[in-house]
């Protein structure tokens, strides 16, 4: 069984990922909302949003109920922790399988998932803020937004 087909991802459908925490300063709802304008135009692409999740984290809980109400009934959206099996070689599975990767964070210093991202060959779609322009080439390995 493939990695990404278990999480009922189609890997013959574009993939659209980000991977970082559920919290407002990555900007989770903005990416859904980012997703649902995309798929006006390109009907079959899938959201695949991975965090990794802490049992005393009781926010970043509270931010994945609010992702997971706001995401709603749209089963092309994914949402993937350490919680259903989601480590490090999932996630390094599901950047490969992507056809792009996200980085929405509102704040960021220097952005490790976007070096992975770039790394793989991925274009990135990424906040212009902090760090992440000194990362992104505009236009060319990315595009930086906002």
């Amino acid at each position: 069984e493939n990695i990404v087909t278990r999480y009922k991802v189609d890997p013959n459908r574009p993939i659209i990922t980000q991977v970082s925490r559920f919290d407002p300063w990555k900007d989770p709802l903005g990416v859904i909302d980012m997703y649902r304008i995309v798929k006006k135009e390109i009907k079959d692409v899938q959201l695949v949003l991975i965090a990794s999740m802490a049992n005393d984290d009781p926010e970043g809980w509270e931010y994945y109920e609010k992702t997971a109400r706001h995401a709603g009934e749209d089963y092309d959206i994914h949402l993937l922790s350490n919680l259903n099996g989601v480590g490090n070689l999932e996630v390094n599975v599901f950047q490969r399988a992507s056809d792009v990767i996200i980085q929405k964070s509102l704040r960021e210093g220097f952005g490790l998932v976007i070096t992975e991202a770039l790394w793989k060959g991925k274009p990135v779609v990424a906040a212009n803020v902090g760090g992440i322009p000194l990362q992104v080439d505009n236009r060319r390995t990315g595009f930086l937004v906002g």
